[in-house]
């Protein structure tokens, strides 16, 4: 009589398989609901498009953001103001890469102690959080 083995269920194999579903039907689900909210929001959009009080107060408002538009430029053309735009300009690229190499510290941190808290010289705790996004690949 042969032996026959029946194989044993591996965890790690049906946890991913769940896991796989989960993200499946959460990807269906975040469709589904796109597809309403954008129906909801064009019946939002017809009500206030049919409303000649609203009509006219997004007319007036567009004129009024024009002539704040303009009245921005003539200020800009101003040498201090070109100036501050310029400084705010490299703060910000600063401050994204100041906060990208934060990132890859705080995964070389989290790597190297196993820990997901960090206390800062001035003793406060914050927690290392990461979060995953959803890109299409093309």
């Amino acid at each position: 009589m042969d032996d026959i083995t029946v194989p044993t269920p591996n965890p790690k194999v049906e946890d991913f398989m769940g896991t796989t579903e989960l993200i499946n039907s959460h990807l269906t689900q975040l469709d589904h609901l796109k597809e309403e909210m954008a129906k909801t929001r064009d019946m939002l959009n017809a009500i206030y498009e049919n409303d000649s009080t609203y009509q006219e107060h997004d007319r007036l408002a567009k004129e009024a953001a024009r002539v704040k538009g303009q009245t921005k430029k003539q200020i800009q053309k101003q040498p201090q103001v070109a100036d501050l735009e310029s400084k705010i300009k490299e703060f910000r690229i600063q401050i994204k890469e100041y906060s990208e190499a934060l990132s890859e510290y705080l995964k070389l941190y989290r790597e190297q102690t196993g820990s997901t808290q960090f206390e800062t010289a001035t003793g406060e705790t914050f927690e290392i959080v990461y979060v995953a996004k959803f890109v299409k690949k093309s």
